[in-house]
């Protein structure tokens, strides 16, 4: 039972993650499906939503932007017992909560609480306006649909256990600006495709007769106009992509490792290392060799033969409160347009459980055919 103090506490709280104000009882019995998945939905995305206290769902209040909610009362109650098989049995696992007939100053209340539990919860079979195998979340005042990495991480969320190892978080950098991005980022990887030969180059010569005769020296670079259409398909297909770890705990991370896991069976990812970036192609052949000595990255790439892509990096201690850009970046893109769900794990020497997260990456990608005159036109002349 719920004491009046409690209840006047939450009606001076605003509608969010953890509360929400009903000025009228849900219609549930005797109701079509459509009608009673309002309240299952509703359920739903609070049992999903992101929060560290119990949420609630207060039925016969009417909210009031900047101040008390405002206590209307019900007339009839919805009886706890049919809810909970009501939801239960619809859902992939059971949720705890309760339903709660209360009084506040003489007036009737329902109150619906959802206390904080493993996520996510779906239904099996679609039901109403409610979908199967959707993940519904309260975001703000409203409900939404989570996104694929936010469901990935409710997992990692719920299982995390306080063991005074320093925490650390993955996302995404624009060292240009100095900033953090997210844990979502967009590409668009444009695919060029030259559907005809491309000629060797040749480098000519007009006499004083004003003839062209071709020059055969050894120092030309014959493969020049295939390298400009490599560093040109490279430049266009694939984006630099930084990283960076923030410490969000008072303890340093000793020589973190990083290893980033992404599923990729049909290898549609374009993924190269620093040292992999084209230099501008030169017609001198010895420029071009001079061109292939890199350092090397601190990025190991690796694909398996089991469909996935693993990158892993060692990076210097970790101080806290601190945000350490990994200090090299990754080129990437996608032959094909497509979400990319990258699994984040940190290792360090003084964590007894390695730090696990998600980020995602959406490629659009483009297909451009070209002929090589078409190239060479487009590309080259203006170059």
């Amino acid at each position: 039972m719920f004491k009046e103090e409690t209840i006047e506490a939450l009606l001076f709280e605003e509608e969010s993650t953890t509360i929400d104000f009903k000025s009228e009882q849900y219609r549930f019995e005797n109701e079509d499906d459509k009608t009673k998945s309002e309240l299952l939905k509703d359920i739903l995305a609070f049992t999903n939503s992101w929060r560290r206290t119990d949420a609630y769902i207060l039925i016969g209040v009417r909210d009031v932007q900047g101040g008390q909610g405002e206590v209307i009362g019900v007339n009839s109650h919805i009886d706890d017992a049919k809810l909970q098989q009501f939801v239960n049995s619809k859902t992939q696992k059971a949720i705890i909560f309760s339903y709660v007939a209360a009084k506040y100053k003489g007036k009737d209340i329902g109150i619906i609480q959802i206390p904080k539990q493993e996520r996510p919860i779906y239904l099996l079979k679609d039901y109403g306006k409610v979908q199967k195998n959707t993940v519904y979340i309260r975001r703000g005042s409203s409900t939404e649909i989570a996104t694929p990495v936010e469901v990935a991480r409710m997992g990692v969320d719920d299982s995390r256990v306080e063991s005074g190892d320093p925490r650390l978080d993955v996302r995404f950098y624009q060292s240009s600006h100095d900033r953090i991005i997210g844990q979502d980022l967009e590409l668009n990887s444009n695919i060029i495709t030259i559907t005809d030969a491309i000629p060797d180059y040749r480098m000519t010569a007009r006499t004083g007769m004003g003839i062209s005769v071709d020059l055969t020296l050894p120092t030309i670079n014959k493969d020049y106009w295939r390298d400009w259409v490599h560093y040109a398909s490279f430049s266009m297909s694939v984006n630099p992509v930084e990283l960076a770890i923030t410490n969000t705990d008072t303890i340093s991370a000793n020589s973190p490792c990083l290893e980033l896991i992404i599923d990729d069976p049909e290898r549609s990812l374009i993924l190269y290392d620093s040292t992999e970036e084209p230099k501008e192609p030169s017609t001198d052949i010895m420029t071009k060799i001079g061109s292939l000595r890199r350092e090397e990255s601190i990025y190991r790439i690796e694909y398996k033969e089991s469909g996935y892509w693993k990158l892993t990096a060692d990076i210097e201690h970790v101080h806290p409160k601190r945000t350490v850009p990994v200090p090299d970046r990754i080129f990437m893109g996608s032959k094909t347009t497509k979400k990319y769900l990258i699994k984040v794990t940190v290792f360090a020497s003084n964590i007894t459980k390695p730090h696990e997260g998600f980020l995602g990456l959406s490629i659009k990608a483009n297909p451009i055919l070209l002929l090589w005159s078409d190239f060479y036109k487009s590309v080259l002349k203006r170059s």
